[in-house]
């Protein structure tokens, strides 16, 4: 997954191994591509948990309501200067 950061000095690539479960969920009645912002909206905020001995849950909450969740093993980060 790659994020921008809200300034857009940077952009964040998060890889996810071993997913065994992704939902994407939003609204079909609500503007999810609005002018102000591009794809699903702000990242709001989202949540890592335990999800069994060998999983983590990686939940997010976008401005427009949308939701992603995973549950994978690990997970890498990576920070690029834009």
């Amino acid at each position: 997954m790659s994020v921008m950061h809200w300034e857009g000095k940077y952009l964040y690539e998060l890889e996810y191994s071993q997913v065994r479960r992704i939902s994407v969920d939003y609204s079909s009645k609500a503007q999810l591509f609005r002018e102000e912002s591009e794809g699903l909206g702000w990242w709001g905020y989202d949540e890592l948990t335990s999800k069994g001995k060998t999983f983590l849950g990686h939940d997010i909450l976008f401005d427009s309501g949308a939701t992603i969740s995973l549950e994978f093993q690990s997970i890498t980060v990576r920070r690029m200067r834009k």
